[in-house]
């Protein structure tokens, strides 16, 4: 009977161990997943800040060249008025 009862506290004391060593792993894999899935958010909002960027600067382009056909068109009206006068 001595024999059973010190397996079986070396059972238990070898079941805690292991039951220890799972939460280890469980926590460390449940971190590794948040950290993962901050990664992702952060990436994802570095992408959605970029194409805004993108986004207004192609605004602000096509507002410059706008800005520039109408000078060259009041620029092309001065010179066909100068004609006409001449």
């Amino acid at each position: 009977m001595a024999a059973s009862c010190e397996q079986q506290v070396e059972d238990q004391s070898a079941l805690r161990k292991t039951s220890a060593a799972r939460a280890q792993i469980g926590g460390r894999s449940h971190a590794a997943a948040f950290r993962r899935m901050q990664d992702k958010v952060v990436l994802s909002e570095a992408v959605g800040a970029a194409a805004a960027d993108l986004m207004n600067d192609s605004v602000d382009d096509r507002l410059a060249a706008l800005e520039e056909q109408e000078q060259v068109e009041r620029l092309l009206a001065e010179i066909k008025a100068r004609r006409r006068a001449e």
